[in-house]
């Protein structure tokens, strides 16, 4: 990838999609799926897949317009799919957990950072904890009322955070499945949070524009961080942003946005809070309804920079929602409802460099791979229509998929050690195991 400042480079990311529940074809001699291949936002190719029993343990799968299909003789939810000279590895699901009775739909879910326990929200203002080996329920959580679009552990694997369309964050023993404290503050539904270290303070997001730095152990707000005029729809904290941005970095802004870094009067003169702890070197990047990510510099309060996209020729920057944002190496990366993927680079946020795109469904979540990947330079996106991909930024190419859900929007996305779990608008966790490029 380069940086262009007047013009954004744009590459457009083919991609292999295969029917959700595919691997049904070792079931049955039939052409039982189908298969297709993005070439780009206007040309699909079509195909069919055939597949033969060879003996016990093996198929054969055959397609055609010109796709080959390669299984995978260790792992039958494995395949391998190409189609001129672009290749991509594809999972189904190793397991379905069916929760919830199969009536509500979740909403969100956070996995333990061991990978033995997850916990989903749902659409009832409910929660629970359970087992990822086998999805017995551990326990129910209830005191929320609406959608809980927030569930996640605390790094400890004991604590939970959740936060509902009710304005409310709560923070719960995962073990014994009570209440330890309510965040109130906000008057819009909860829409991201981030911890900050172990989790001793943390910062929300929400419908209503703002976005609050807040002590856990008193339930107190330390900090109001922004006040947008629309929702803030994703965050994440970076802890070396900092060290890499240039002090001659410039901030634009808009007219039609506040934020109150001049606004917070319990840091008047630079005074730290005692309640704030680890907040030193720490930067919250947010992803705005009115299309622009925020950096805002947690220990000082003050916002770094406001990165907005202006194309070539265009006066003024562009007003699409950004809903996911994530740091990775030296970019900062922000997916916006149209279903592109932004790169800045660290050390100039005047401009992205770089724009990637492989639908035009919202990108709703963009996540680090795991830390022991043998693809360093990796992330994961998921979008609208039920795409779950692995990008190579080094190849600007999409290496691996997680199929199951039929083109509905991707609600939740957890990744631990080599095992994925997808969740989508209706009551089922699909878990991914051995994944080979993680």
């Amino acid at each position: 990838m380069t940086s262009n400042t007047t013009e954004i480079p744009y590459h457009f990311l083919p991609y292999v999609r295969i029917q959700y529940d595919w691997q049904l074809a070792y079931k049955q001699d039939s052409d039982n799926c189908w298969v297709s291949y993005q070439k780009d936002l206007k040309n699909t190719i079509h195909g069919s897949v055939h597949s033969t029993k060879i003996d016990e343990n093996n198929y054969k799968f055959e397609s055609d317009y010109g796709f080959k299909l390669t299984p995978n003789k260790e792992n039958k939810n494995n395949i391998k799919v190409e189609n001129d000279k672009y290749s991509i590895e594809i999972y189904a699901p190793e397991k379905q957990l069916k929760v919830l009775g199969g009536k509500k739909r979740i909403t969100s879910m956070g996995v333990s950072h061991l990978g033995e326990l997850g916990v989903y929200g749902s659409t009832d203002g409910t929660l629970e904890v359970f087992e990822t080996g086998d999805g017995q329920i551990r326990r129910k959580l209830d005191g929320h009322v609406g959608d809980v679009d927030l569930a996640m552990f605390f790094p400890s694997g004991r604590v939970i955070l959740s936060g509902s369309s009710d304005s409310r964050l709560k923070i719960w023993d995962a073990i014994e499945g009570t209440c330890a404290s309510t965040l109130v503050g906000h008057i819009g539904g909860i829409t991201s949070a981030s911890l900050i270290d172990r989790g001793r303070n943390l910062v929300s997001c929400s419908r209503d524009g703002t976005s609050k730095l807040w002590d856990v152990p008193t339930s107190s707000i330390i900090s109001n961080l922004t006040k947008l005029s629309r929702p803030i729809n994703d965050s994440f904290i970076a802890s070396s942003l900092l060290d890499s941005i240039p002090p001659t970095t410039t901030t634009t802004t808009t007219t039609n946005t506040t934020n109150n870094n001049n606004n917070n009067n319990n840091n008047d003169n630079n005074k730290v809070d005692e309640r704030e702890v680890g907040t030193d070197g720490k930067t919250i990047i947010i992803a705005a309804e009115e299309g622009f990510l925020q950096a805002i510099d947690l220990r000082s309060k003050n916002m770094i920079s406001q990165m907005n996209v202006v194309q070539s020729g265009e006066k003024s920057t562009r007003s699409v929602a950004f809903n996911a944002c994530h740091v990775h190496k030296n970019y900062i990366i922000g997916g916006d409802h149209n279903g592109s993927i932004y790169f800045w680079d660290k050390r100039n946020l005047n401009s992205p460099f770089c724009r990637l795109q492989f639908t035009n469904s919202p990108i709703h979540h963009i996540k680090a791979n795991s830390s022991n990947s043998k693809i360093a330079n990796s992330i994961w996106v998921t979008s609208g229509d039920g795409c779950c991909f692995l990008l190579d930024l080094d190849k600007n190419q999409i290496i691996t998929s997680l199929s199951g859900i039929d083109t509905d929007v991707v609600t939740s996305f957890n990744i631990v050690g080599n095992q994925a779990y997808l969740t989508s608008r209706d009551s089922i966790i699909r878990c991914y195991n051995n994944l080979l490029n993680i």
